[in-house]
Order: C-alpha cells, then structure tokens, then sequence
C-alpha cells in the first residue's frame, strides 16, 4: 500500500471515508492548528556542545545534565547520549485523552510520516551532518510508538533516507 493510500485509509477511520488528505483539511482544518502541527514536522532543534537536540522540552536543567553527561563520556556514547534526549513518545506528544484518538497502529503510520519529514529536515539543515531517525516499537519504549534521531559520527556519508 502507498504512504498515501495508507493515510488516506487511517484518515478515514477518525474523518470521513472517501476524501483525500486535502479533501479532509479542507473541511475539517484550520490553518492555525496546521502552523502549530508543523513543530512536528519540522523540529525544534538547539546545538549543545556540538550535539543537535530537540528544544521542546530541554530546560536549562536537561542543557546543563547533558553537557555534563557529554564531557563524562566517551566517543562511542555519544549516539546513545543524543538519543536519550531526543526520543519522544508520539501518542503523548497529544497532552489530553481527546488528542490521543489513534490506535497504536495508526501512531506507527503518524511516526513514520514524521520520521521522514525530519530525515528530509536534518538533509537540508545539517547537509554535512549524518543522522539516523529511527520510529520505536512499543517494546522499546515500555507502551508506546516512539521517534528519536541521533547523529551519526566518525562514519563515511551514509544514505539516512532509509532509517
């Protein structure tokens, strides 16, 4: 199935059964949500010590945690570091039970859409930076889909379209 014939299909699910995406924006939309859904998109990153990390939720706290985590640590451990705190939980992205109306399933479909937008977002924003965007099962995150990125160093130019 397409990404697109997959979206329409989970859309239909919550919306109405038979309009394309652009069919459901236009009579279910507003243009205020969609500049505020664009943060999920397009991410709000900050540079740390060298390290891109998602702005969202990092307080001046996690900054000064994490610069001292990242000058304890090894070379190895950074990629572990920056995805510790750039992992994120989709479905409690939503903060209220009424935001949180997809299944599991349908989380999957929204993490992958998300995943790919950020490839797209580090490509261009970083273009000789290499990052690896990974969606997370359940299993990983102990109960929900999951999205995190961490860069990739000290490797020769990977292809991270694909993970």
């Amino acid at each position: 199935m397409s990404e697109i014939s997959e979206r329409i299909q989970v859309l239909g699910q919550y919306l109405d059964a038979g309009l394309t995406p652009l069919g459901q924006i236009h009579l279910h939309g507003q243009a205020s949500l969609a500049l505020l859904y664009s943060s999920l998109f397009v991410p709000d990153v900050e540079e740390v010590e060298g390290s891109v990390l998602l702005s969202w939720n990092l307080s001046d706290k996690q900054r000064e945690r994490f610069i001292g985590a990242k000058r304890s640590s090894q070379d190895y451990q950074f990629q572990e570091l920056e995805a510790s705190y750039n992992s994120v939980e989709v479905s409690y992205i939503f903060g209220t039970a009424e935001g949180r109306d997809l299944q599991e399933e349908d989380d999957v479909v929204l993490a992958e859409i998300i995943a790919k937008a950020w490839r797209g977002f580090f490509k261009i924003t970083y273009p000789d930076r290499y990052f690896e965007v990974e969606v997370l099962d359940p299993d990983v995150t102990q109960g929900v889909v999951g999205l995190r990125f961490f860069e990739i160093r000290n490797t020769s130019k990977k292809d991270t379209s694909l993970g």
